[in-house]
């Protein structure tokens, strides 16, 4: 049986690729998934423990 995908697109570093349906993408480039990044939009403060490589990439 095969496995239905969707295109996704990291909302934190841009990245695309190729996810499954029913999960929480998780950005294999910088390991953020769209539930944490609407969390950090709501909670701005908790952005410093986020790793400061992430944040490196969030700035390009």
């Amino acid at each position: 049986m095969k496995v239905a995908t969707r295109p996704s697109a990291c909302q934190w570093c841009g990245h695309e690729w190729e996810t499954r349906v029913p999960e929480d993408p998780v950005c294999p480039k910088c390991k953020m998934t769209n539930s944490l990044i609407m969390w950090l939009k709501e909670h701005p403060e908790e952005e410093k423990y986020i790793s400061n490589k992430t944040k490196a990439m969030k700035k390009k």
